[in-house]
């Protein structure tokens, strides 16, 4: 009996931390998608960089990218990609092609990362 209560304490665990990473991989699907529809000329740059920003905040469950926690190691090139993500969507330039596609890789990096892993 103890071990029928021990494999379904650990199968609930489990799924809880599947569920818990489920918008990451939301948002990882939605970017590879995104990718796809820059390269068949589908969506225009500018809505391109703010689609990213949209996708890493659901991914990270955050309404605000600079507030979200990545370790003491990571956290200044956290807030340098944020910076470059921001100067994308706002700056008076469209972005190129090849800076948009490193956006995109690199979201999808840090989407894979979280605090705990620095």
């Amino acid at each position: 009996m103890l071990l029928a209560w021990t494999i379904l304490l650990a199968v609930l665990f489990a799924s809880g931390l599947l569920w818990r990473r489920r918008p990451r991989r939301q948002a990882r699907r939605a970017l590879r998608r995104l990718s796809r529809d820059l390269r068949g000329s589908r969506v225009e740059a500018r809505a391109a960089c703010f689609e990213i920003r949209r996708w890493l905040r659901v991914g990270f469950g955050t309404g605000q990218l600079q507030a979200v926690p990545m370790g003491k190691l990571r956290q200044a090139r956290w807030q340098g990609y944020v910076t470059r993500l921001g100067h994308c969507c706002f700056s008076g330039a469209a972005p190129s092609a090849g800076e948009l596609d490193a956006l995109i890789h690199e979201a999808r990096t840090w989407l894979n990362t979280s605090a705990a892993d620095s």
